[in-house]
């Protein structure tokens, strides 16, 4: 039965009432769609429903598309739990958002089983974000770099140059775990007879001060507490750790004035427990002291209460000069012979292997 046949209608020419249905036809008989119960079938196999306050739409009987009554949009699901919520749940489904523009496309997507990956295939590539298993986050264009930023004034952080260059713009390189860092495994080990590598990863670096005290033995006064308004001559103690290993310097331009002398004893600890006894070398102009101390190279052991084995602690010696069964003590290495003699121009360097896990 025919209700309506009105030209001024855009593209319906009739319309015929069906049991629980209307159809709509265009000027030439082809039917446009149909409503009733199951919704407005658009097409062939295509329909638009709904119920109190949600809409749904369904392509080949299946639904694809919702819009809950809380205005949450689901494509994959019938229960959208933000306000897009895109979901495919077979093992192979890879759920997608696709952005592409004349040169450049951006995918969103979480992987299933198969794992593939989107080759974009839209001109020059542009970002590429995938989610889900592997992560991988890249640009497509080889002369491209990879920027990451933050702030509402868009500060660079890191870049990673077209050709592999990581650059940390604005801030430092932070391990936040102890034991990890920068792994050279991938170069060249040694190859000499009778060496083993034991370790490829560079794992701390540090820079600050230590104690190394040296005292008249007879008096008991500190021979480097020496102050001075210019702070260029103060005595100082410095270290730098490069992974394992420690790099010690020690100055006093100056002595206090004694009014004894006899031999010097030393007190301290250095930064970090030796791997085995170590030894820093003692040079400068060593004035006041007497030429046994000055000529038979005084050396600064660092070693534990033992002697034969690593520690933190500090001992003196001289070449061919023994104070115990061990050959170097806290006391009595080094001999001062002029008291008023301020100025020894005294220097201590070296460095050590720090002992695992100190």
């Amino acid at each position: 039965m025919a209700i309506i046949r009105q030209n001024s209608i855009s593209g319906i020419s009739s319309i015929t009432a069906q049991n629980n249905a209307v159809e709509f036809f265009n000027s030439n008989g082809n039917k446009l769609f149909i409503s009733g119960t199951d919704g407005i079938q658009v097409a062939t196999g295509a329909t638009i429903s709904g119920t109190t306050n949600t809409i749904t739409a369904l392509t080949n009987g299946v639904e694809r598309l919702r819009i809950s009554s809380n205005g949450n949009i689901g494509i994959g699901t019938d229960n959208p739990t933000s306000e897009l919520h895109v979901s495919a749940l077979g093992a192979t489904d890879e759920p997608t958002i696709k952005i592409s523009g004349e040169n450049s496309s951006i995918f969103l997507r979480t992987a299933g089983s198969s794992g593939l990956f989107p080759t974009g295939g839209v001109g020059n590539d542009g970002e590429l974000i995938y989610l889900g298993g592997d992560f991988r986050f890249g640009v497509g264009t080889a002369s491209k770099n990879l920027i990451f930023f933050n702030g509402s004034g868009y500060t660079e952080r890191l870049r990673i140059t077209s050709n592999g260059e990581v650059q940390i713009t604005n801030g430092n390189l932070k391990f936040s775990t102890a034991g990890t860092g920068i792994d050279f495994s991938a170069t060249t080990d040694t190859s000499a007879t009778g060496a083993s590598k034991s370790s490829e990863l560079f794992a701390d670096y540090e820079e600050g001060s230590f104690t190394l005290t040296l005292t008249d033995s007879g008096t008991g006064n500190e021979l480097t507490n020496y102050t001075n308004e210019n702070a260029t001559i103060q005595t100082t103690a410095r270290y730098i750790r490069i992974g394992q290993v420690c790099y010690l310097e020690f100055h006093a331009p100056y002595f206090s004035n004694q009014a004894s002398v006899g031999s010097v004893n030393v007190s301290g600890s250095a930064p970090f427990v030796s791997a085995k006894p170590a030894i820093l070398r003692g040079g400068g102009a060593f004035r006041g002291f007497d030429d046994a101390t000055k000529d038979r190279g005084p050396v600064v052991v660092i070693a534990g209460s033992g002697r034969g084995s690593g520690g933190s602690s500090f001992y003196l010696h001289t070449a061919d000069e023994f104070t115990n069964s061990s050959g170097y003590d806290v006391a009595g290495g080094w001999v001062r012979t002029s008291p008023g003699r301020n100025a020894p121009g005294l220097f201590i360097s070296g460095s050590y292997i720090i002992a695992d896990g100190s």
